[in-house]
């Protein structure tokens, strides 16, 4: 069951590692909510709201630790990409995690679960990320 209180403190964490960060595609941030026609300042007071449900809507599904575990400008970016595409954030990782290891715990699918992990790894890299590999 999620802690709401972890979660609301994660959530300001990453919402307060951002306030200083500049903001742009040169700086890694290059998705903004005013740009997909959200302008948070104007409908709710604070920048932050839209960003704050956003988080929260990500730990109650996945879980305050994971959250804590995340980069906060590719959390930010994550929530406005899938904003941009009307998609819900915390869904798609719980049945990304759900199917991958539903694939991966069976023998006759644990080697296509593995290429499946192998192609979001190669498009990560190719945006430009570096990402953490486990170790095999």
């Amino acid at each position: 069951m999620p802690n709401p209180g972890a979660i609301s403190e994660q959530a300001d964490r990453k919402l307060e590692a951002l306030r200083g960060l500049p903001t742009g595609a040169a700086a890694g941030r290059p998705l903004t909510l005013s740009e997909v026609g959200l302008d948070p300042a104007e409908t709710a007071g604070s920048g932050d709201h839209y960003l704050r449900l956003l988080f929260r809507d990500i730990g109650e599904v996945v879980g305050a630790d994971f959250i804590e575990t995340l980069d906060p400008i590719l959390l930010e970016q994550y929530c406005v990409m899938s904003v941009t595409r009307n998609e819900p954030g915390g869904e798609i990782l719980k049945t990304l995690i759900h199917s991958f290891m539903t694939a991966y715990s069976r023998r006759a699918s644990s080697d296509e679960a593995m290429e499946g992990l192998s192609h979001i790894l190669s498009a990560a890299e190719c945006s430009g990320d570096v990402v953490r590999q486990f170790a095999n």
